[in-house]
């Protein structure tokens, strides 16, 4: 899908078996996904080979990546396929976290720093929880040994050192 909307560029047509972005062109490149939700973006002096300066043209790719991702569907049945791509904020990390509908999901190869040929595929492999759905379909529980003063307590409620301990 990045390839094909112009984010992704590549050195010839989606391969699937170019693990570790073996076929990326990086210099014509601002988006690229790696693991099986995270949209970063080739931001220059974060990424080694990085071509977006930070400010405005940055913030117009990300408006961008959201709004396409959100507005596309699936071909066969009309679903939308990305619910939510909220922005992390975080320095290290990805820059955007895909929200995927219901009973859709990122593919292994996408998740190794693969372009697969197809954007969507069935899966045949058996499905298991994977944190790639869309965070307000699946609420959670929060255990904590601390008191959390917040009535419904979110991620920015929970102290700073639980965060840390659980690798946030």
């Amino acid at each position: 899908w990045l390839w094909q909307k112009g984010f992704l560029a590549l050195t010839g047509p989606p391969r699937g078996d170019d693990e570790n972005f073996a076929d990326v062109d990086w210099s014509k490149t601002e988006a690229y996904a790696l693991g099986l939700n995270g949209l970063y973006l080739n931001i220059a002096g974060r990424e080694e080979h990085g071509v977006l300066p930070r400010g405005a043209q940055t913030e117009a790719v990300m408006r961008r990546l959201v709004a396409e991702l959100t507005q596309y569907r699936d071909p066969l049945n009309g679903r939308q396929v990305v619910e939510t791509v909220p922005a992390t904020g975080a320095p290290q990390g990805p820059d955007l976290i895909v929200g995927y509908a219901r009973g859709y999901r990122a593919s292994w190869e996408t998740a190794l720093g693969a372009a697969p040929p197809a954007i969507l595929e069935d899966n045949t492999d058996l499905w298991i929880g994977d944190h790639c759905i869309n965070a307000a379909d699946v609420p959670g529980v929060l255990l904590s040994n601390r008191q959390i003063q917040a009535q419904q307590p979110r991620l920015k409620d929970v102290p700073v050192t639980i965060l840390k301990l659980f690798g946030f």
